[in-house]
């Protein structure tokens, strides 16, 4: 297809954090939107960079792909994206996808696979702020809210033990059939064997990152398994978690792993090794969303996936319509989110 218009605009997810929207325009006057919302200290790539590589990629664009199936190897062929610009191949591959979902007038997680009628469900985020005094009352808030899945944030508050006494607190309080989740985001240090099994008892399914990269690697396998999360970013790292025996799970971030189709390849890689899947955003903007929650409705049975409404979102979701789910969409594309 013929790209006659591309445009960059800049968006305000917060007030500490920009975006950039891209809109393709095809030759039929559709139009294929896409977002490009690096997170500082996390993305391998930042908000200056996008609109230049953005723009890069514009003065080299006439066409498109036509099918899903092109897209990947025709994003591969475009040096005007490094590989460090996750964030701007996420934007790129994104636009284009929802170009092609338009033409064929059916819904972007239809196009990739997703049945009609499919829904995941959500995992709840509590301790974002942390104060783990507001832990079990953030719990109770999502359990009211229809979340079957709960993931605390540890590791925030620099006070261990206070914090193994509270998670035993909630978890006693949580219904039975209610998944508990740890993210410590790399806190646990150098004692993190010996504090995952502390935290074992809790009956947590797994613990996201208790420290990066190679040390990651290292752990001695533990009755809590653990989920590789921003290591992720280091496809050095990927092939080695994959095969590591005390990993149960990859969350996938396409923000940071170079868009949906790489994600959907990784979770077939780690399916294909025994290994569960999780896909989540990167606190990034209505589009980024949608995308990402397309991406979930088109894997087979992800577990609970991190696409819960959050503060850089500024429009109503098609997706998060049903209370702790994300369901499929008559909608078209992505841009109806835009």
């Amino acid at each position: 297809m013929h790209i006659v218009r591309f445009d960059v605009r800049s968006i305000d997810l917060t007030p500490a954090r920009r975006g950039h929207l891209l809109f393709l325009t095809d030759e039929c006057g559709n139009v294929g939107v896409g977002e490009a919302s690096p997170l500082a200290g996390y993305s391998p790539d930042d908000a200056v960079e996008c609109p230049r590589a953005l723009s890069s990629v514009a003065s080299a664009m006439d066409h498109a792909p036509e099918h899903v199936a092109e897209v990947d190897a025709w994003l591969d062929r475009l040096r005007q994206i490094p590989d460090r610009a996750r964030a701007s191949r996420f934007a790129v591959e994104t636009a284009v996808l929802d170009l092609i979902s338009r033409r064929a007038n059916v819904p972007l997680s239809v196009l990739l696979g997703a049945r009609g009628d499919a829904c995941v469900a959500v995992n709840g985020v509590v301790g974002g702020s942390g104060d783990v005094d507001a832990w079990v009352d953030e719990a109770r808030g999502l359990v009211a809210r229809g979340i079957s899945a709960i993931k605390v944030k540890i590791g925030r508050s620099g006070d261990f033990r206070r914090e193994l006494h509270e998670l035993a607190v909630v978890r006693a309080l949580l219904p039975h059939d209610i998944e508990l989740r740890l993210d410590a985001n790399g806190s646990l240090g150098a004692n993190a064997h010996a504090k995952m099994t502390d935290l074992s008892p809790l009956r947590a399914s797994f613990i996201e990152e208790p420290v990066h990269g190679d040390d990651l690697l290292a752990l001695e396998k533990n009755r809590l398994p653990w989920a590789a999360d921003e290591s992720l970013v280091d496809s050095a790292f990927v092939a080695r978690a994959l095969e590591a025996d005390g990993c149960r799970a990859i969350v996938l971030k396409p923000a940071i792993l170079g868009g949906i189709l790489r994600s959907r390849d990784l979770a077939e890689r780690a399916r294909a090794r025994g290994k569960s899947v999780v896909v989540t955003h990167l606190f990034d903007g209505d589009v980024a969303h949608a995308a990402s929650c397309a991406l979930a409705l088109s894997l087979a049975s992800p577990l609970a996936c991190g696409l819960d409404r959050h503060d850089a979102m500024k429009l109503p979701s098609p997706h998060l319509t049903v209370p702790g789910f994300v369901t499929a969409t008559a909608r078209v594309g992505v841009g109806a989110a835009a």
